[in-house]
């Protein structure tokens, strides 16, 4: 072998050396992880209220004639939550104090509200619309600047009682003349009620509980 040919094996030795070195480096590495846990709370309510389904209407007064009505909401989550009501009624029943478009001026037929012992509540216009074909006014019931209901406890009463007003009457056929004297109505009476609970972490009070649900400043519809 001349020296040429040896420097050369010699090279190719120390080049697969190095490979072999090369192949077998390795960085100091470590991993870690860390599962982050949280516990979820919940709103969880149920509407609860006195009524005898059975009971019926008779022109009346607050005093007179008067159905009891006494609505609550019960907070059965894990989480102190604003509650309130929704209470639904026949627009052609109610003028809508905007004056419903289905019954313009004639004011109320249908009454739902307080008796001397109970709180009344702040009423806030929702507007109008149809359920099971019938159009209806709707109405926020809520204890102004009232604070969370706590997990486990029930709300102050957000209604009290419903009545027919007095002037309401009936004609030679039987049927009803509202309060205007001169509008026949055979609809219905129903009347219904939704309970809402809402979360109160993040919002200071109940009204700004409910502008952030219904998405739009409660102060500006408050009557």
């Amino acid at each position: 072998m001349n020296t040429k040919k040896k420097v050369l094996s010699m090279a190719l030795i120390g080049g697969l050396a190095l490979t072999a070195v090369g192949g077998t480096l390795a960085y100091f590495t470590d991993t870690d992880q860390q599962t982050n846990v949280f516990t979820v709370g919940n709103v969880d309510i149920t509407l609860v209220e006195k009524f005898d389904q059975g009971a019926q209407l008779m022109p009346g007064t607050k005093t007179q004639n008067n159905v009891e009505k006494a609505v609550t909401v019960r907070n059965d989550g894990k989480n102190a939550a604003y509650t309130w009501i929704e209470v639904w009624v026949p627009s052609a029943l109610d003028d809508g104090d905007d004056n419903s478009p289905t019954a313009p001026g004639l004011g109320n037929s249908l009454h739902f509200n307080y008796g001397k012992n109970v709180t009344e509540t702040k009423s806030t216009f929702l507007g109008s619309k149809e359920i099971d074909g019938v159009v209806y006014n709707g109405y926020v019931h809520f204890v102004e600047g009232s604070a969370p209901t706590a997990a486990g406890a029930t709300s102050a009463q957000l209604l009290d009682q419903v009545y027919m007003d007095k002037k309401v009457t009936q004609n030679e056929n039987g049927k009803y003349v509202l309060v205007d004297g001169k509008t026949v109505y055979d609809g219905t009476w129903n009347m219904v009620v939704n309970a809402v609970g809402f979360q109160s972490e993040g919002f200071d009070t109940i009204e700004s509980a409910i502008s952030e649900y219904y998405g739009k400043p409660v102060a500006d519809y408050i009557w």
